[in-house]
């Protein structure tokens, strides 16, 4: 009984489920996504630039826009004219709207426009959310407030699949489901979408060693502190080293947030074609 409006600009991942009566939808120039393994209960309104990460849990009644009314343009009209009137000068209030995988979204939340939930909070009943969550979080009441840590996020500088407490700094794109890590020639290994980010500890790091299989022969390119590096790995197991001198300057920077201030944070692009495994990542001192 959902409904979706502009299909064109809403995308759903794999094994999504919705509950009934959910109002789904993206306006023009916006696009709405919700990832693999993430679910809604019913009566939820989610409608504008919004992003819903992985194994995201959404209980009932919750409303989610990334939109504003424009209420000070020309104080003297209606709002709803001061709407129309934004519209015309090109003016937008919206602001995209972020909720990184492994979050539980409270029954009756409200989550306001230009905001990030960080991976792996939980957000209580009845919350209004108005700023930035950090990972890990559990946050409550209007406004919403941090008022205790599911655990402290502090990563090490060596990250290893075999390790699930090491999951949490595998922060995006690294597929450590319990049906979707595998084992290849007894080692355990997680699969790496397109484009996955590894968040490492702080510190003046230049290089790093990082254990990866791939199926076949494929180029990848790492960023890392505003350099990006291009790697060619062959069919099977690749010990890589990675120096952050032989890297070029990106123009895309490679944290989604200020989350990460200080840390050694990695993004890995490489062709969705190819399956790529990770196994292990380290970085040392200069």
């Amino acid at each position: 009984d959902g409904h979706r409006e502009s299909p064109a600009q809403v995308k759903f991942g794999n094994h999504v489920k919705l509950g009934d009566r959910c109002w789904i939808g993206a306006g023009a120039g916006e696009r709405f996504s919700i990832g693999d393994y993430s679910s809604t209960h019913g009566h939820c309104y989610l409608f504008g630039d919004i992003s819903i990460g992985r194994y995201c849990l959404l209980s009932a009644n919750i409303f989610i826009s990334s939109g504003d009314h424009h209420f000070s343009l020309q104080p003297e009209l209606y709002i709803r004219d001061q709407d129309v009137l934004g519209r015309q000068q090109e003016k937008s209030s919206g602001r995209p709207v972020v909720i990184e995988d492994d979050c539980w979204i409270g029954w009756g939340a409200v989550l306001k426009s230009g905001i990030t939930v960080g991976k792996g909070s939980i957000i209580g009943a009845n919350s209004v959310v108005g700023q930035d969550i950090p990972p890990y979080s559990i946050a409550v009441g209007a406004p919403a407030k941090v008022i205790k840590k599911r655990l402290e996020f502090s990563p090490p500088v060596l990250l290893e699949a075999a390790q699930s407490a090491h999951y949490p700094y595998l922060y995006r794109g690294f597929l450590h489901g319990q049906n979707e890590t595998r084992r290849i020639e007894d080692h355990l290994v997680v699969p790496m979408s397109e484009s996955s980010l590894a968040v490492l500890g702080k510190g003046d790091f230049s290089r790093g060693q990082i254990s990866l299989w791939s199926d076949r022969e494929q180029n990848i390119d790492v960023t890392w502190s505003g350099r990006r590096l291009s790697l060619s790995l062959s069919a099977g197991w690749n010990e890589t080293e990675i120096r952050l001198e032989a890297g070029d300057l990106s123009e895309r920077p490679t944290s989604p947030s200020a989350f990460f201030e200080g840390l050694n944070v990695l993004e890995f692009r490489h062709s969705s074609k190819i399956p790529l495994y990770f196994k292990r990542i380290e970085i040392f001192q200069r």
